[in-house]
């Protein structure tokens, strides 16, 4: 399947942290925080921590979505990741997706 539908539980975006086309190392402990922003349909931001960094020395990151609630509503979102090392932040591309109804 390739939709994400309204109330999936289970669905994992995943975001690939790269550095003039180098994989960023994010298993140093210089990352203090990886998160995802996710903006739904009625532009309501929420801020989730990422559950994990599968191949973190690839510059891999994970959410997995664990509530009905988190994509409780359907029409067009954008997810961004932020990553925070100290004092220094950087966004990520704002990427898009479409959240669709059930039957």
């Amino acid at each position: 399947m390739n939709e994400i539908h309204k109330g999936d539980v289970g669905t994992t975006f995943r975001a690939n942290v790269v550095d003039s086309s180098t994989a960023v190392d994010l298993s140093s402990s210089t990352y203090t925080s990886l998160f995802f922003v996710f903006r739904d349909p009625a532009n309501n931001p929420s801020t989730l921590t990422a559950t994990s960094f599968n191949s973190a020395s690839g510059g891999v990151v994970d959410f997995v979505v664990a509530t009905s609630t988190t994509l409780g509503t359907q029409g067009a979102w954008y997810l961004q990741l932020i990553v925070t090392a100290g004092t220094n932040k950087w966004h990520s591309d704002v990427h898009g997706f479409i959240v669709h109804p059930n039957l």
